[in-house]
């Protein structure tokens, strides 16, 4: 799955956004698990890539990422255009990312851009 940022937030095909600094670059994204004691919203930092945000009306491609990883949620960046951390679930369900209720071990990121591999003429 692909998806264009530019600026802070941009919409991704009205589905899904990437908070992307100020770059215009192409990012996929992924679900990556936390280190043992980390915090969910260190996770894609420290892992090298950019928190993922989505529309809660549409999260059938976020979903099938956390079926496909075999995760039961994922931390989140931003909701709707909202920074504010949310843990979305397996069901499609988003809801704000409390530690004592409402907990992930994984977030879903943004991998960072790849330039091409330059060729020798």
């Amino acid at each position: 799955m692909k998806f264009r940022a530019l600026g802070a937030v941009v919409a991704v095909a009205g589905l899904l956004v990437a908070m992307a600094g100020t770059a215009l670059a192409d990012h996929e994204l992924v679900v990556v698990a936390g280190k043992a004691g980390e915090a969910p919203s260190a996770i894609c930092t420290t892992a090298g890539m950019k928190q993922a945000a989505i529309d809660a009306q549409h999260t059938t491609e976020a979903v099938a990422l956390l079926t496909e990883a075999k995760v039961d949620s994922a931390y989140v960046g931003s909701v709707n255009d909202l920074e504010v951390g949310m843990v979305l679930r397996a069901d499609g369900m988003v809801a704000p990312f409390v530690p004592q209720v409402n907990d992930a071990k994984h977030a879903l990121c943004g991998k960072p851009d790849v330039a091409p591999a330059k060729t020798e003429n």
